[in-house]
């Protein structure tokens, strides 16, 4: 069977080399598929730098967020699979023949991959806290009843069933929206590790902080409109634990691993600098998501 992979993307011609020239160096067993860049809306040259890499490109002239935009490349595929990425990740090189192995094996053709977090050598303290929070983790996702669109798989059955993604939910939505639809039907999604794409860090504080407003903004849309239960969806800025200065820094365990915050000192500086320095944006960003979302949500 074909699979089509759907990249919805907006402004992301400088992003798209990496996940394209991934694509084109695919394992032999990955067999007969193609790619539909979805191009939302962009103002620089993701539409010629798509179609130079030969993918479908399917272009959108005014932005209506990715699950409308997802929804477009869904409607141009010719695959039986879907398979849906991000225009930032770099898919392995068996990520489509194990895709679809996993995908064919599943009960119910819906497949969540695994999400690895790459983090530089010598990276800056907010990469250092997107990886050490777990961000992007699939395996917790998918116990929550979700799955990232980072590296999602379908049926194009399950997906017609499920009437494809709400092109109306707001930015960080659309996956969990999906998900509980599933759920409610009955469809059971699967965690596959061995699917596997990565995803970069965010290396910046306003990186983290746009982060940060979008999923404050989902978090409240998704309360608002009922999807799941509503205490998974409360921005982190609103539990306690968040402010509690002695509280582990995030993911030190994770940290520690790679050979990071392995000293007294360097967990002083570190708790220091998220404290003084990165908290407060976190948090203003998370707000005004929040309240952008219940704008949104009425």
């Amino acid at each position: 069977m074909r699979v089509s992979v759907i990249i919805p993307t907006r402004n992301g011609a400088a992003r798209l080399p990496g996940v394209l020239g991934a694509l084109a160096a695919q394992t032999p067993g990955a067999g007969d598929f193609e790619v539909i860049i979805v191009d939302d809306g962009s103002g620089d040259d993701t539409a010629a730098v798509a179609a130079a890499a030969g993918a479908r490109v399917v272009s959108v002239a005014r932005s209506g967020g990715p699950g409308a935009a997802t929804n477009r490349g869904i409607a141009q595929a010719t695959g039986q699979l879907m398979a849906f990425t991000d225009d930032d990740t770099i898919p392995a090189s068996d990520w489509i023949e194990r895709g679809r192995a996993a995908l064919q094996a599943s009960p119910a053709g819906l497949v969540a991959g695994h999400i690895e977090l790459q983090l530089a050598d010598r990276p800056t303290v907010p990469a250092m806290m997107d990886f050490g929070r777990g961000y992007l983790d699939q395996s917790a996702y998918v116990a929550d009843g979700f799955g990232a669109t980072a590296n999602l798989w379908a049926t194009r059955d399950v997906v017609s069933r499920l009437g494809g993604f709400d092109g109306s939910a707001a930015w960080q939505t659309h996956d969990r929206d999906f998900g509980e639809r599933a759920r409610i039907a009955g469809i059971t999604m699967v965690y596959a590790r061995e699917v596997v794409v990565a995803h970069p860090t965010r290396d910046g504080v306003r990186e983290l902080a746009r982060v940060a407003y979008r999923l404050g903004q989902g978090a409240t849309w998704l309360s608002r409109n009922g999807v799941g239960a509503a205490r998974r969806h409360v921005p982190e800025w609103r539990r306690p634990r968040y402010w509690i200065p002695w509280r582990s820094i995030w993911g030190l365990e994770r940290l520690q691993a790679r050979g990071l915050c392995t000293t007294r000192t360097q967990r002083l500086a570190l708790r220091v600098v998220q404290y003084g320095c990165l908290q407060l944006p976190l948090v203003a960003g998370s707000l005004r998501g929040t309240l952008d979302g219940a704008r949104a949500a009425r």
